[in-house]
């Protein structure tokens, strides 16, 4: 990954310091895929880093992530970085929504609209999945469980760039409200979440 990860969080970076900061909630952990997982029940975070923030307002770029739900009633912000005081609005969103059979969402936005893509895969409880969306120039493209799963296009451009330096995890973030939009913070849990600086291949993510 080397050259190729902005940043990882297992809950620490490479040089093991903390990139989450606790934005609302309590600062909680659970048992994960391969050391200890966030747990986003009722809690916020963010990442305030300038470089990745500017890599992310760009067409090609990646993040991957394990993630588990503990209900099924709520939606669940995951990740996300959208600033919708700016015209036009611009940024991403992927969440899980409740009121679409529990399954990943990744939006981005072009123009005067959402470019949408909504998994094939049905989210269970007390089940780890591993996601990973995937923006190319003019696509989005969604990895489940190391396997392609769905992709949508446009040929317009992105818009482009959001005004601060906030990504949010397990939240909605917005320059207007700092906080969830349109959806609530749901339970569940995170695990691995990584950057990527560039649109991952389907045999990178494979493997």
């Amino acid at each position: 990954y080397v050259g190729n990860t902005i940043k990882e969080v297992g809950i620490f970076d490479s040089t093991g310091n903390t990139t989450l900061t606790l934005n609302s909630g309590t600062e909680t952990y659970d048992v994960g895929v391969g050391d200890e997982a966030i747990d986003l029940d009722g809690t916020k975070y963010y990442i305030e880093d300038a470089t990745l923030s500017s890599i992310l307002d760009g067409d090609n770029w990646s993040i991957s992530f394990w993630t588990k739900r503990d209900t099924l009633s709520q939606h669940k912000g995951l990740v996300a970085r959208y600033d919708s005081n700016q015209s036009p609005r611009c940024g991403f969103m992927i969440y899980i929504r409740a009121d679409n059979n529990n399954k990943i969402r990744f939006d981005r936005r072009y123009s005067n609209t959402w470019l949408e893509m909504t998994s094939t895969i049905s989210l269970q409880i007390d089940t780890w999945y591993h996601v990973v969306a995937v923006c190319h120039t003019g696509k989005l493209q969604l990895y489940m469980n190391g396997s392609f799963n769905i992709e949508n296009t446009t040929s317009s451009a992105w818009n482009t760039p959001v005004s601060y330096n906030k990504i949010g995890v397990g939240q909605n973030l917005s320059i207007t409200s700092s906080g969830t939009i349109n959806m609530q913070d749901g339970d569940g849990y995170m695990d691995d979440l990584r950057f990527y600086d560039k649109a991952l291949s389907a045999t990178e993510i494979s493997n």
